[in-house]
């Protein structure tokens, strides 16, 4: 099956998985979401949305591979492109570059608001690789993430060490310029690919912040992105916060756990904040480490039949007392943990409501070596919520907390990869422990 198939970004998405048989690989799945990660990798997500998995399960193909009931008018389209080529002010257009625009043109067609889907894409030779580096772990990129607000494309967060930092980027700026062209009607995962680059080369950034604009040359960097981090916050108190649901989280995730039950710690706050999603299957192993049986979502194709993924029973953490930390950046594979544990009655939600990224996307290989990243199903929590979100209904899809709680201050936000950071300050944060009690 598919995932996140990010935020994004393949987040995905990649997220954009599952454990049910796979036909032999032929292609891979980008990660979703929304993740800038502007490159930051898998942090898009964000979200970049983003994500990803592997491929399809036999069981959509029939909602993969349905024969068109039209077809395109290619005579006009001729037409369209030979007037172009015999009578535009500049001669010499590149063909490449017209059948780039053409095909983005038409899968831009699904971000309309009669569709509203704002995960599928086309992506030209070029951005597919840039797209693979992304799912390797280390590229080249600034360190933040991006997500979509009011139509702005807005800095989500910024990783510690990294050149977005260095060059002072914050949280909430408003991005309106990428290398001097607007970012104006691009999505996150456009965004993205322009901000991603080889490492050691400039990328320059048009930013709106409290009124003003400022410019910021930065240099990118390889940006290497934790899945797991862990610390044990009181006695008998572990706290674990996957940044996303990368190869090696399922791993990861359960020798973070191991460590803790083996220190005494009875109770878990697991912190799925700011999380753009990603693997399917590392969604589910993280589930099943708390969860013995049942089901952590069900993917409904196009024929309207479900496809539910189960837990595999063998979890290290059956009994602990568990809290999830959720928010509005709380994407994709990140929203499939958080239901499941949520629906199973595994876990408090403590939080603010999540993104609402309930989309399967797979990725169709094209005959120039592009790649056409297309949303083939939906997600569903085991009791059958919806997780997507309709564009036209901003209080549809997402995953409502069981303790509503938002963040008083952005800088309070609970860092645990900087020493100094004081998790007494993050009241998100103070709620899942009382929770806990």
């Amino acid at each position: 099956m598919a995932a996140d198939q990010t935020d994004g970004a393949s987040i995905g998405d990649p997220g954009l998985t599952p454990t049910a048989p796979r036909r032999p690989r032929r292609r891979w799945i980008k990660r979703v979401i929304y993740v800038l990660a502007l490159p930051l990798a898998f942090y898009l997500g964000a979200l970049t949305q983003f994500h990803l998995g592997p491929d399809i399960d036999s069981a959509l193909a029939p909602l993969l591979f349905t024969q068109p009931t039209t077809s395109l008018d290619s005579k006009t389209l001729n037409e369209i492109w030979q007037s172009m080529q015999r009578r535009y002010a500049t001669p010499g257009l590149s063909s490449a570059d017209a059948f780039d625009a053409a095909a983005k043109g038409l899968v831009h067609l699904l971000l309309s608001t009669k569709y509203g889907d704002d995960f599928s894409a086309y992506y030209t030779p070029a951005e597919l690789q840039k797209n693979k580096d992304f799912l390797a772990g280390s590229f080249g990129g600034i360190g933040a993430t991006m997500l979509t607000k009011d139509g702005n494309l807005i800095i989500a967060g910024v990783l510690a060490g990294t050149p977005a930092q260095q060059a002072g980027l914050a949280q909430n700026d408003v991005v309106t310029m990428i290398d001097g062209a607007t970012t104006n009607g691009l999505t996150v995962d456009q965004a993205v690919n322009k901000i991603r680059g080889s490492v050691g080369s400039h990328v320059r950034l048009g930013v709106l912040r409290s009124g003003s604009t400022k410019e910021f040359d930065i240099v990118r960097a390889s940006i290497n992105v934790p899945s797991v981090a862990s610390k044990d916050l009181s006695p008998g108190v572990l706290y674990v916060r996957i940044f996303e649901f990368g190869e090696h989280t399922a791993d990861d995730f359960q020798a973070a756990l191991q460590q803790g039950i083996q220190h005494g710690d009875k109770k878990i706050v697991l912190d799925l904040r700011e999380n753009p999603g990603g693997f399917v299957t590392a969604a589910n192993a993280a589930v099943s480490q708390f969860v013995k049986s049942g089901i952590s979502v069900s993917i409904v194709g196009r024929d309207g039949k479900h496809d539910d993924q189960h837990v595999s029973g063998q979890g290290v953490a059956f009994s602990q007392l568990v809290v999830v930390l959720v928010d509005g950046q709380t994407a994709s594979a990140a929203e499939i943990a958080s239901g499941a544990l949520k629906d199973n009655h595994r876990a408090k939600l403590v939080g603010d409501k999540t993104f609402g990224k309930g989309s399967v996307q797979d990725d169709f290989p094209i005959t120039n070596g592009g790649d056409l990243h297309l949303t083939i199903a939906h997600w569903f929590t085991p009791s059958g919520h919806s997780i997507q979100k309709d564009p036209r209904d901003p209080n549809s899809g997402g995953i409502t907390p069981d303790v509503a709680v938002a963040l008083d201050k952005p800088e309070h936000f609970y860092n645990i990869d900087n020493k100094s950071a004081d998790p007494a300050l993050d009241n998100q944060l103070q709620a899942a422990l009382a929770a806990l009690k």
